[in-house]
């Protein structure tokens, strides 16, 4: 456990840990969680799912953010066993993504540890208040680039999951949106990205960009650090994920790796400034005077390594 906080937690570096969720270990949903088991236990719920899919199985357009909206993912309230039967479809048109276990699926608690049971609690701060995050999908559905303020543990419980990972320290080559708030997107292609196609027209700095290619398989947990840019994609089969989200710890944001979070929100600011509409005389002034203190603050971040 202070290995994994001091040579991962500390420095912001993901780990996949093999083997990690095991039915004898607390873990009774890796070998439970057939469609049949599920259909008896929570069919009756209704849930809200991801609809719409874009090309190639993408869920969530990113092109809307480019036009000012802050939402990319369309959704439709569906019956959960509806929904189960909808994954064996070819192209299926839902993924249950976000799912709040607590709220939306009770009585699946039982199956999986709590916040305070995972051995790797103490390397983080407090819990995400919504709970453990589940994720339903089958058809190689996947989710654009993006990243979340938040620690992330991810334990894959059927299936796989191949996922696209950036270091924070790559905000700059990855086109990210400002209109969103909480979880920022990349206006990057994801479906190009997650086929190894990086030279998309119009994103050329994405070819700059050191990426990180890692598979989950049924038991595997993967360490997401909080901030780094990440695009996935399920399996042609049925996939589940369960997510458990934490604030960083206060240990942490006294090490160097915080300034790579507050450098994403220093290239954000910088790009806002750029398209802000305001007049000018002062307020023009002012804002010549913010980017360049901004701009300042990634110049000190150059020299960031990732390390070894």
């Amino acid at each position: 456990m202070e290995r994994f906080t001091e040579d991962y937690v500390l420095k912001n570096l993901p780990l996949i840990v093999r083997d990690a969720a095991r039915p004898d270990g607390g873990w009774p949903c890796v070998e439970k969680w057939s469609s049949r088991y599920l259909k008896e236990h929570v069919g009756h719920a209704n849930i809200r799912v991801r609809a719409k899919p874009q090309q190639d199985g993408m869920f969530g357009d990113v092109g809307r953010l480019g036009e000012g909206c802050i939402h990319l993912y369309d959704f439709e309230e569906v019956n959960f066993g509806d929904f189960l039967e909808s994954l064996d479809a070819s192209s299926p048109a839902y993924y249950g993504a976000r799912l709040q276990v607590q709220e939306d699926l009770p009585e699946l608690v039982p199956d999986m540890p709590n916040f305070y049971e995972l051995p790797w609690r103490e390397a983080f701060g407090v819990p995400y208040k919504g709970g453990i995050i589940a994720y339903f999908g089958s058809g190689k559905q996947s989710t654009p680039l993006h990243y979340d303020p938040l620690e992330n543990l991810i334990f894959m419980v059927q299936g796989s999951k191949t996922f696209l990972l950036f270091h924070p320290s790559d905000s700059a080559n990855l086109y990210p949106s400002t209109t969103n708030v909480g979880t920022h997107y990349s206006l990057v292609p994801s479906h190009r990205l997650l086929s190894d196609q990086t030279d998309a027209e119009g994103f050329e700095l994405v070819q700059n960009a050191r990426c990180l290619r890692v598979t989950l398989r049924q038991g595997d947990m993967l360490y997401l650090p909080i901030c780094w840019w990440h695009a996935v994609q399920g399996c042609e089969g049925s996939n589940v994920s369960l997510h458990y989200w934490f604030a960083q710890s206060r240990l942490k944001e006294d090490y160097d790796v915080y300034k790579s979070y507050l450098e994403v929100k220093f290239a954000h600011w910088v790009e806002q400034l750029e398209t802000m509409d305001l007049p000018g005389g002062v307020m023009s002034e002012g804002r010549k005077e913010a980017k360049e203190m901004i701009e300042a603050k990634l110049k000190e971040r150059q020299d960031f390594s990732w390390g070894s």
